[in-house]
């Protein structure tokens, strides 16, 4: 029985990795995608940019909501904050992208393996040889050409774990209540900016 060969392998199934597979099977690829996680989309879409967006456009909601009364939407005073119900919203937004993905995949027929991959040396006449790790479970895989997307994570100051003080990306996605903060976030700030702004040109608007 022949040897199965891919003509491209990618590590690690991220942004980078996702948009190269769906362009390689575009192509007419053979295309292995590894991702070591359960899922697809990498850092970013799992705990990065996608919810922390999600999260940000609810805080949005909630900026605007301090000035309905000037827009003339009342009933608004007394809102609260429901934050059990800002974390789901969070996580369909981001299983909304990764089902998309898997569909992608199948659509453009890139074949997904799960496990954390490793070149395992050189090149051998011209193909490479990838080691898989999925818990106990090793195997190899050969391909052509590999594409290394391996994306990022945080790192720790050494002697330090996360932990409910010491919060990365990951942990903070997931607290179980809204964090209390003595510093405002950059976004914040611009939000006050363009607040002061606006009172600014009423003013100047009223005077003239």
């Amino acid at each position: 029985m022949p040897e199965n060969i891919y003509d491209v392998a990618i590590i690690g199934s991220g942004p980078a990795g996702y948009t190269a597979a769906i362009r390689a099977g575009q192509y007419k690829l053979k295309t292995a995608l590894i991702e070591k996680d359960p899922y697809l989309g990498g850092t970013c879409l799992h705990v990065g940019c996608i919810p922390t967006k999600a999260l940000l456009f609810n805080a949005e909601l909630w900026d605007h909501l301090k000035d309905a009364a000037e827009f003339g939407i009342e009933g608004v005073a007394s809102r609260k904050l429901n934050w059990g119900a800002v974390l789901e919203r969070k996580a369909k937004v981001v299983n909304k992208h990764a089902k998309g993905l898997e569909f992608l995949m199948r659509k453009n027929k890139v074949e997904t393996l799960k496990g954390y991959g490793k070149l395992t040396g050189p090149a051998q006449n011209g193909i490479h040889t990838i080691e898989l790790k999925d818990g106990a479970k090793t195997s190899h895989i050969k391909a052509k050409n590999v594409i290394l997307a391996t994306g990022s994570e945080a790192r720790m100051i050494p002697g330090l774990e996360p932990n409910d003080r010491v919060l990365t990306n990951i942990e903070i996605l997931k607290l179980g209540k809204v964090p209390s903060c003595g510093c405002e976030s950059r976004e914040g700030r611009e939000n006050e900016n363009r607040r002061n702004c606006q009172l600014q040109r009423r003013r100047q608007a009223a005077e003239n």
